[in-house]
């Protein structure tokens, strides 16, 4: 499959060159590089890369395995220029060893001078033991990566539950095998619980995707998990393809605490939070968000003590059991009384500063209600003392008869 030039990536096995020419001259246009065919037919492609500062210089690098190479070439404009690459015989290359071969583009009628390309195929020696390149994704190595350097150190994100590890072989067969060795707390950080014990390996390493058109090399990724506050190594082991010999890369992989003013990792928002959402808790060994081992827990300060279950349950000791007949749903005040315990042993100053705003407001409510109640007595007496002045007569009342006073 053709790759333009412009947009070739970091391989590409039948390439398009650019035009460099006025128009009319005849330039080369295709550069198509493969092994020799197997007992199927089946031949393996080999990439070819421009050589950078020099237009008409092109080179290959060829795997240990391949003991030779077949070049078909075109010009353009085609039918009026051809291209020629010498013999179209498959051209052998010793382990080590360089050919360069000379591409001629001429005009078919001879009367425009001729074009010469150059092109530079190398075989692997077989022993190598580096690789074409190593990085972890959304951070950088440092140093700055190099293929004889062996060893570096990347700081993710406090956000990045994965490391995602990606690299490219030298030589398709060179063997690379990833591990890591248990996580650690980086030196001058202390937590509640020690990392997991034991060497992990890590999963065969996958592709980063289908690569465009045929390519010789493709990248492939590996992930790797690595907890808040912790740092873990990770090796890279390359075997070269003649299996004469190993070495390998480290990588110091760290990644940062939580703020102290949001401690704890939620592993669903993917942020750092103080109080954990329902059914969590914040554990100090972790520094995240623990999931409460209780069914229906809705509020825990360990993972197996529940001290508020969700609607329709109730504590039973330390378990939550379906809620008995007139008990389906909490009060409002005893989710507040729970969710305030919990949060009370973490922050004692901010619950004695809301208990003392909570009993503030209780006086005042009640200081609000007497005053309105003592106004009504108020003024319930004063329109029985107007009634009274309002009479034409009075009644005094005596053994339940009534005199009237005239004047004579």
């Amino acid at each position: 499959m053709r790759q333009a030039l412009a947009a070739l990536p970091a391989v590409a096995v039948c390439l398009l060159v650019p035009s460099s020419a006025a128009p009319g001259d005849c330039q080369l246009s295709d550069l198509f590089l493969r092994g020799p065919a197997d007992r199927d037919g089946n031949a393996q492609p080999i990439d070819v890369f421009p050589v950078e500062g020099k237009s008409q210089m092109y080179t290959a690098l060829m795997d240990y395995a391949m003991t030779g190479f077949n070049l078909e070439v075109s010009a353009e404009p085609r039918g009026d220029c051809t291209a020629s690459a010498g013999s179209s015989l498959t051209r052998t290359v010793d382990p080590g060893s360089s050919v360069m071969v000379q591409v001629t583009v001429a005009h078919i009628e001879g009367d425009v001078a001729a074009n010469e390309y150059q092109l530079n195929v190398t075989r692997l020696r077989g022993d190598e033991t580096t690789v074409q390149f190593l990085a972890v994704e959304g951070t950088y190595l440092v140093p700055r990566w190099s293929p004889n350097i062996r060893n570096y150190k990347v700081k993710l994100d406090v956000s990045q539950d994965l490391a995602r590890l990606a690299f490219q072989r030298l030589d398709a067969g060179q063997v690379v095998d990833i591990s890591s060795r248990p996580e650690e707390a980086p030196q001058g950080i202390l937590l509640e619980a020690a990392a997991p014990a034991g060497r992990r390996r890590l999963s065969d390493p996958q592709s980063l995707g289908p690569p465009v058109g045929e390519v010789q090399r493709s990248p492939s990724t590996a992930l790797i998990a690595i907890d808040v506050g912790m740092e873990r190594i990770v090796d890279v082991m390359v075997t070269s393809a003649d299996l004469s010999t190993s070495a390998g890369y480290t990588i110091n992989v760290t990644r940062p605490l939580c703020p102290m003013d949001r401690r704890y990792f939620d592993g669903l928002t993917r942020v750092c939070t103080d109080v954990c959402n329902e059914g969590y808790f914040g554990n100090p060994a972790t520094g995240r968000c623990t999931s409460c081992l209780q069914t229906h827990c809705s509020i825990c300060s360990v993972p197996d003590e529940c001290t508020l279950c969700l609607d329709g349950y109730e504590l039973e000791g330390n378990q939550c059991a379906p809620a008995s007949d007139g008990s389906q749903h909490l009060g409002f005040f005893d989710k507040v009384r729970a969710n305030a315990q919990i949060f009370s042993g973490r922050h004692q100053v901010v619950a004695i500063i809301l208990a003392g705003v909570v009993v503030i407001a209780l006086f005042a409510s009640f200081g609000v209600l007497y005053s309105k109640r003592r106004a009504m007595q108020r003024r319930q007496r004063l329109l029985e003392d107007d009634d009274d002045e309002q009479q034409p007569a009075f009644d005094t009342g005596y053994g339940g008869q009534h005199f009237t006073y005239e004047d004579s």
